[in-house]
């Protein structure tokens, strides 16, 4: 089960996990929730109907009900990138603060002291982006560099050019950007792309 196939991790993930059970002849069934809870739960519902075996989930963030249910119906069942508060399920995770922290001691080696981070909405308590985050300013303040609020955004990939426009429109503009995941990276390839002429990049000096 599946947040988003379009992450490039998940596809990856998902050519292992196949690879791997399908060498032990085990049948895999693949379903994307699109980000979406209802649509998650849609799918879990239709899966237990037909009694499989053990669940892989990249967990979306409101469904705990029928997660408990997997627990309580004694379903081996896996999590991956992603934490559910007050379940007890084993569970694989990248690193996800020292993986920012990198990325920021990395651009401020190279001299950038003005880094902005873009991440998908952490409103909804997706626990990578918010432990990217925490990376983020941890490393700012470990490499000395003040904190600007105006260099974090957060919301829906569809409102990341506006955010972008806003972010160039600043008095004192960052010179460095960290994209928190591979759609962010995409969407901010595109920005500048179709910005042509007038290109932020172009009028900023060094970049990365």
């Amino acid at each position: 089960m599946v947040a988003n196939i379009r992450h490039a991790f998940s596809t990856e993930m998902i050519r292992i996990i196949e690879n791997a059970l399908e060498a032990q002849d085990i049948y895999v069934i693949i379903c994307n929730a699109d980000d979406n809870p209802q649509k998650e739960e849609h799918h879990i519902r239709a899966l237990l109907s037909r009694k499989v075996d053990g669940l892989i989930i990249f967990p979306t963030e409101t469904n705990a009900t029928i997660y408990r249910q997997i627990l309580k119906e004694e379903i081996p069942v896996v999590f991956i990138d992603r934490i559910v508060d007050g379940l007890s399920v084993d569970t694989i995770l990248l690193d996800n603060q020292m993986a920012a922290s990198l990325a920021v001691s990395t651009l401020a080696a190279s001299g950038h002291n003005k880094i902005a981070m873009l991440t998908l909405p952490t409103r909804s308590a997706i626990s990578p982006r918010i432990e990217r985050i925490e990376g983020y300013k941890t490393a700012l303040t470990a490499c000395k560099i003040p904190f600007n609020p105006d260099y974090i955004y957060s919301d829906e990939l569809h409102t990341l050019p506006a955010g972008l426009t806003k972010i160039f429109q600043l008095a004192d503009r960052p010179n460095a950007l960290i994209a928190g995941n591979d759609l962010i990276l995409r969407e901010i390839l595109h920005f500048f792309k179709s910005s042509k002429t007038n290109n932020p990049l172009r009028r900023s000096g060094n970049w990365h």
